[in-house]
């Protein structure tokens, strides 16, 4: 498990990150978004490790963008635990906090749909 003042840290940059009043939620001791603004809510997890399976797919995402860098590259997990349970779907992007624009980032997610 990450240091509090690490994943507290990490909470702050990613709502710095995506702006427009966005903030950390200081944990409250009943459940709440770590992150919210008027558009969204999110949670943040930090980890030192990722699952291989994840592991793998991030990498060979990142090795598609390099390969097709005018494409975002996405990893989608589809969760499907067990016949006649609902899948539940996920998408996983890279972002680089001095390159990437949310506003940006959220349009193009915006835009797929």
């Amino acid at each position: 498990m990450a240091s509090a003042s690490r994943w507290k840290r990490h909470e702050r940059d990613w709502a710095e990150w995506c702006g427009h009043e966005a903030k950390r939620q200081p944990s409250q001791g009943v459940p709440a978004a770590d992150i919210l603004n008027m558009d969204f809510t999110a949670e943040h997890k930090t980890t030192k490790r990722l699952p291989g399976y994840l592991a793998k797919a991030i990498d060979q995402a990142k090795e598609n963008k390099e390969r097709d860098p005018d494409k975002d590259a996405y990893v989608f997990v589809t969760y499907a635990p067990d016949q006649g349970v609902k899948a539940r779907r996920f998408i996983l992007r890279e972002v680089d906090f001095d390159e990437d624009d949310w506003d940006e980032v959220k349009g193009k997610i915006n835009d797929t749909k």
